[in-house]
This record gives structure tokens, sequence and C-alpha cells, in this order.
């Protein structure tokens, strides 16, 4: 059903196989074959091969890929019906017709303040010469009580002339400078010495090299990890050549019942001790055990497949 809802899509596309095999650089009995069965019974054709075939045959019908594997996936396990392809293209169709959510309009810087006035700055009023001369006169804008007042208007003659102080230089004895020459020729004579000290490089000792151990001992490689089946083992019966009409199944010592398999498609059953198959068309099948097809299939016409022969069986493939 698989391959023929993607022949249909060609078809409907008005593109034939020679268009497809143009475009894609698959031999054209490939693409023959993958609309027929999907490619189910090529020998070189695992879920690796498929997925990039369809790959390439979606690309060629500018379909989604993501879709198109979607299906396959859903043939491998027994899920897929007719239109469930169209029903995945209608979805992605959907999808990518939605808006884009709005996007929120971006956030305004907030007004820049003005700097905080500056309070004007007062200038004291300069001092002359002849108030400094002059004691008790108290400057303009200071606080406190001063000295006598001396009164405004001319100053008389009998007023006495204010007198200067003289500062009289200090003289230094000659054992001063002796004493400040000699203290500085001996921190020189220090700092030589220690400049010198500081440069001889320290004499270490050559370490002691340890002794080496040679392990001769053989190093095995670990063992690889044993693969554990589950609690319910999944099988998959595929049919690969043709229809089997019917195959009768058994699961765990249940009733055996019978069913119809289209070619192409495939049938889920799960078991926890035993699963039994009878049918006379084992060589138009495919059975699978967690993603691998189990080998080697009877000659006869019943297959049973227990907890300790799928454990082996797991153990073998993954050597």
């Amino acid at each position: 059903m698989f391959a023929e809802d993607m022949r249909q899509i060609r078809k409907a596309q008005g593109l034939s196989i020679s268009d497809i095999q143009e475009e894609t650089k698959v031999p054209r009995d490939l693409i023959e074959e993958f609309e027929e069965d999907a490619l189910m019974t090529h020998v070189m054709f695992n879920r690796v091969y498929l997925r990039s075939f369809l790959k390439s045959y979606a690309g060629a019908l500018n379909l989604p890929v993501d879709r198109v594997l979607e299906s396959l996936e859903a043939v491998l396990e027994g899920r897929y019906t007719r239109g469930y392809l169209a029903e995945c293209l209608a979805r992605s169709e959907e999808e990518t017709l939605q808006p884009p959510p709005a996007q929120p309009p971006p956030a305004q810087p907030p007004p820049a303040q003005p700097p905080p006035a500056q309070p004007p700055i007062s200038e004291a009023p300069k001092k002359t010469v002849a108030d400094a001369e002059r004691p008790g006169v108290q400057e303009a804008g200071t606080s406190g009580s001063a000295g006598p007042k001396t009164p405004e208007g001319p100053v008389s003659s009998t007023t006495a002339p204010a007198r200067r102080l003289r500062r009289t230089p200090v003289r230094r004895g000659p054992g001063v400078s002796t004493g400040i020459v000699a203290a500085g020729t001996v921190l020189l004579i220090v700092l030589v010495v220690a400049v010198v000290l500081l440069r001889k490089p320290p004499q270490v000792e050559p370490p002691i090299a340890a002794p080496v151990i040679v392990d001769t001992t053989r190093v095995r490689a670990p063992a690889a990890p044993r693969i554990v089946l589950p609690d319910t083992m999944v099988f998959y019966v595929v049919a690969t050549g043709g229809p089997l009409d019917p195959v009768r199944v058994r699961t765990d010592g249940g009733i055996r019942r019978p069913y119809w398999i289209e070619r192409g498609d495939s049938v889920r059953f799960e078991a926890v001790q035993q699963f039994a198959i009878r049918s006379s068309k084992f060589h138009l099948m495919r059975v699978m055990l967690l993603g691998r097809p189990y080998e080697p299939l009877p000659q006869d016409t019943l297959l049973i497949i227990t907890r300790d022969t799928a454990q082996a069986f797991l153990e073998r493939v993954t050597r």
C-alpha cells in the first residue's frame, strides 16, 4: 500500500519513471521494483538503504522527507494503512502555513537624566598687605571674635609702625654631613652584596629517577556487553515476496489465529515466552526480532522461537 501511494503521488504530479531516474540517478529497475513492493524483497535493501533511497525519491517529488520516512517506519512496524502518507503530508502542509508568532516590540531605553546642577562657588575676599600688617583687623565673612577693631579713617602719625620678624638661618656643623655620607656608603655596600648573593644560582641536587616497571602481562580486550531480551519480545512478520493467505500464529500457548498479510505489509506480535508461526510460504516472508531478520527460517511449515533461542540468535548476530 505504501509503494502504491508513492506511485499515485508521482503520477498526480505528471512525472514519469524516466523523470525520477534523471533526477535521482537511480537505476530504472530499482524505481520500478520500489513502486511494486517498496523493495521489501531486494537482498541489498535493509532499513538504512531504504531510508537513503526514499530521501532521493521524495526530493524528486518535492515531498517533505521527514514525513515520508515517518511513513516508512510505520510500514516496517506494521502500522501503515492506506492513506497514512496523505495524512502525514497534509499535516506537514498545515504546519508550514501557520504564521510565525509575533515578536514583542523592543524595549525602549529610559530617558537620559540631566546632570545635577553644581552650586556656585563663592570666592573669599583677598587679603591685602596692609591688612596683614595691621593686627586686630578681622577678615570679611569670618565668624568668631577677633582683636580690637581699628577705627576707620586715616592712621595717625603717632601710631607705631609694625615690626617685621626676620628668620635667622640655621647653620649645620660639618659632623652632620659626614654622618649622612657614611650611612649612604654602608647602604650601598649592603645592596651590592645582596644583588651578588641573589644572582648566584642555588645548587640543586638531581632528582632520583624512579624505577620503571614494565608489565609483561597480556592485556585482554573487554568482552562485548551481553544483549538481554526485554520482558516482552516484539516480532514483525513482513510479506516480502507475495501475499500470505493465511499464516497461523500463536503466542505464549494461546489460541492459534489466522492472519492475511498483503505483499509489502507487516503485522506486529508480542510474546513473553514463546512465538510460534505455521505457514507453507516461509520463502515469501521475513520474521523480524528487535529490528533484525531472524535466521534461519525453517524448511518445513512450523517455526517456534523461545526466549532461549531468541537470546542465542541476538548473541550470534552481534558478535
